[in-house]
C-alpha cells in the first residue's frame, strides 16, 4: 500500500487551490467580471446578474456569456470584477460591494436603501485608474439587510 497523499487532498494535481470555480448556464447575457446570482425558474439557465434585493450571489463570471450558454464562475480567490465606475490606484485595499444602482457590477459604496442587502464582494487589489475590471480578492458575504 502506497503512503502517497492523493492529489485531491493537496488541492489538485499542482498542489494549489488559488481559486474555486465551476460552470452553470445563464438566463441572460453576462459580461466578463459581472457578479452573478443563482435563481430558479429561468427558462435558459440558473444564473443572472446579481442585485441587492436577493441573497443568492455565488461568484464572478470569468468570461462574456450569451443567453443559455455555460458560464465559468469564480467563487473564491481572485477575479476581475466589472465596476460601476473606474477605481483609482489609491482605492486599492478598499472593500467592494454589489452595486445598488447597477445589477451585476461592483461598487466602492454599499447599498443603503431600505430593504436592500449590503453584499460584500471582497477587497480591491488591482485598481489602476484605467480598467473597469480590476482584480478583487473575493470574500463574498451578506453583511446586513438595510432597515
Amino acid at each position: 500500500m502506497s503512503n502517497a497523499t492523493p492529489s485531491f487532498w493537496l488541492g489538485g494535481a499542482d498542489n494549489s487551490a488559488d481559486n474555486i470555480d465551476f460552470e452553470l448556464s445563464v438566463n441572460e447575457t453576462i459580461e466578463e467580471g459581472q457578479i452573478v446570482a443563482i435563481f430558479s425558474g429561468g427558462a435558459n439557465g440558473l444564473l443572472r446578474k446579481a442585485n441587492v434585493n436577493v441573497n443568492r450571489v455565488i461568484g464572478i463570471s470569468k468570461y462574456d456569456v450569451q443567453l443559455g450558454k455555460i458560464a465559468n464562475i469564480v467563487q473564491k480567490g481572485q477575479a476581475n470584477v466589472l465596476m460601476e465606475t473606474i477605481p483609482l490606484q489609491s482605492d486599492n485595499g478598499k472593500p467592494i460591494y454589489l452595486s445598488e444602482a447597477n445589477p451585476g457590477k461592483g461598487s466602492l459604496s454599499p447599498a443603503t436603501s431600505s430593504e436592500t442587502l449590503r453584499i460584500f464582494i471582497g477587497y480591491l487589489i488591482g485598481a489602476d485608474g484605467v480598467t473597469d475590471k480590476p482584480l478583487v480578492m473575493l470574500d463574498i458575504d451578506v453583511l446586513v439587510q438595510n432597515g
